[in-house]
């Protein structure tokens, strides 16, 4: 009876090891224990409001529900900490449970303001938790004065700019008028645009009596090239250009030009939002 008793108990022993064991090996992997690592291992991290949470794929009232289901959510930016500045909302891709998990999953529902640390999926236009168990922190004063420190320390907000530069303040009727064009990152995170900017998509110009110029004849309908641009860490993308192969320059007067991009969104790692160089004037005689 003892012998049958201990056997029983061996079983279950080894059962319950076996479980752990199990357990062990599908364990999520930890958060990191510091702010520099949880911070190093996002792409893009952000203080925001969620606006709206649904699932992906909307079910009819009578389908049955899935033990998992993918869902979206629209988050409003209030601070950005790392990451391609110019988007007001970000999409944040995320799984619910409708039934309990352990450990839980990472959701968002609509009201929920947090720091949220996201990395961008290949191929993916949403943004993700860094892990799906892990992710979000409720915004405290600490955290948000760390987050801000760290972010200007060490640049990690892209900062574009761009710039147009005339090579002379005057130029002669019908003469070339040469410009520079330049795109720079100066941010210490790399930035990619949805497209290549062309000279006739991205250069504008305004008469001596206020009033748009249009584009010559041939160049009107020039479109960015649709390859994405990528500019790393205080990188610099430039062309130069011939401002009287674009606009009609026969005429006496001073001008104003600028150039503005206004690039595709190509996902969720990209730049979004409208690039605008100072104006410069140009006279013409």
């Amino acid at each position: 009876m003892f012998r049958h008793l201990f056997l029983m108990i061996g079983c279950a022993w080894l059962c319950v090891a076996a479980a752990v064991a199990q357990v062990q090996e599908i364990s999520p992997q930890k958060a990191p224990e510091t702010l520099e690592a949880q911070v190093a291992q996002a792409d893009v991290v952000l203080l925001g409001v969620v606006q709206s949470a649904a699932p992906v794929s909307p079910r009819d009232s009578m389908d049955r529900q899935p033990v998992r289901e993918p869902y979206e959510a629209v988050v409003r930016v209030e601070e950005l900490y790392k990451g391609a500045a110019g988007a007001q909302t970000v999409t944040v891709a995320f799984t619910r449970a409708h039934k309990d998990t352990r450990p839980p999953l990472m959701t968002l529902e609509p009201g929920d303001r947090a720091v949220l640390f996201l990395k961008v999926p290949r191929g993916g236009q949403a943004l993700e938790f860094v892990s799906p168990f892990y992710g979000r922190r409720e915004p405290d004063y600490n955290l948000l004065r760390d987050l801000r420190a760290m972010s200007a320390e060490q640049g990690l907000v892209v900062a574009v700019e761009i710039t147009l530069t005339l090579d002379t303040a005057v130029a002669r009727r019908g003469a070339a008028a040469p410009a520079t064009v330049r795109i720079s990152n100066k941010g210490s995170v790399p930035v990619v645009f949805g497209s290549t900017p062309a000279p006739g998509q991205i250069l504008t110009a305004a008469g001596p009596d206020g009033r748009g110029m249009p584009l010559r004849t041939g160049v009107r309908d020039q479109a960015a090239a649709r390859i994405p641009l990528y500019l790393p860490a205080q990188g610099v993308f430039e062309y130069r250009a011939d401002l009287a192969q674009f606009f009609d320059l026969s005429s006496e007067g001073t001008i104003t030009v600028q150039a503005v991009f206004s690039p595709p969104s190509a996902g969720a790692s990209s730049w979004q939002g409208t690039l605008r160089s100072q104006a410069a004037a140009l006279t013409i005689e």
